[in-house]
């Protein structure tokens, strides 16, 4: 790891150290050496050097993984700016490409519906040209169809009136006849009457 000894020192040579420490922060120098510490010094000596010696290694574990963490924070950043990028790019392209797609398609549509107005108006003129004709077919048929009606109600009225006077005609041969039959009835009551009475003479003449 950065800032850590590339050789740490051996635990004799940290107590070495430590105890130069002392002797030069408690101002006896050498005369500190000659005349020695005891072992209870001597391990809070050796306590107090590794508790430095770790607090250093936590700094230098601490600086490094700060660093790590801005290098991965500054290569987040940079991935994260070079994605907007492309995002950006590619929204662009799209919304270019999405307008030249709008602007023919709207062309389209228009042309489309220029057409359909144009069918429209040629369908209204050609439907209104075939009413016309329509309405002028159907009154010829109210028409003929009046004229069938009155000629109908006017033969029939002809009929009757034939039948009517066919009656009257039989009737009047029908009395005709019956008079005719009376008068031969009479005819043939005399004619029976005058046989009775030369019968009658007949015999007389006989007695």
């Amino acid at each position: 790891m950065h800032g850590q000894d590339s050789h740490p020192l051996s635990l004799p040579s940290m107590l070495k150290a430590s105890k130069a420490s002392a002797a030069d922060d408690s101002g006896l120098g050498d005369f500190g050496d000659e005349a020695g510490l005891d072992d209870e010094t001597e391990m809070l000596m050796l306590q107090q050097v590794l508790k430095q010696t770790m607090e250093k290694k936590r700094v230098a574990i601490a600086k490094q993984q700060a660093q790590v963490l801005e290098e991965c924070k500054a290569a987040a950043e940079k991935r994260l700016a070079t994605l907007e990028a492309a995002i950006a790019k590619e929204a662009k392209d799209s919304s270019a490409a999405a307008k030249v797609t709008f602007t023919k398609t709207t062309q389209r549509l228009e042309d489309r519906v220029a057409q359909m107005e144009a069918l429209t108006h040629k369908y209204q003129q050609e439907m209104a040209a075939l009413w016309e004709q329509y309405s002028e077919e159907h009154a010829k048929l109210e028409n003929t169809t009046l004229q069938v009606k009155m000629e109908v109600e006017q033969r029939k009225q002809g009929v009757k009136r034939r039948i009517a006077a066919l009656a009257q005609e039989n009737e009047a041969a029908l009395a005709e006849a019956t008079k005719k039959v009376e008068a031969v009835k009479g005819k043939t009551g005399k004619q029976s009457q005058l046989a009775k009475l030369l019968q009658s003479l007949a015999a007389g003449g006989d007695i």
